[in-house]
């Protein structure tokens, strides 16, 4: 679902959900993954509340959610 525009070559931003270092970075206010609370990892804030993916691209399973958590 994230890899076609944050894969090996990001398409959009520099986000590649391949690249554990820049995730779990504190590039932004809050790392993208957060290893010591997964829950609260923007990432996942971000699936949940229906930013990612955008524009109407097919959205994870409840089920992939939960995994991811």
């Amino acid at each position: 679902f994230c890899g076609d525009c944050h894969g090996d070559r990001p398409r959009r931003g520099d986000v590649s959900v391949l690249d554990h270092a820049k995730l779990a970075a504190d590039a932004y206010p809050l790392p993208l993954v957060n290893p010591a609370d997964p829950p609260r990892s923007v990432l996942l804030e971000l699936i949940r509340d229906g930013s990612m993916p955008p524009g109407g691209r097919p959205r994870p399973a409840a089920a992939d959610v939960k995994l991811l958590t």
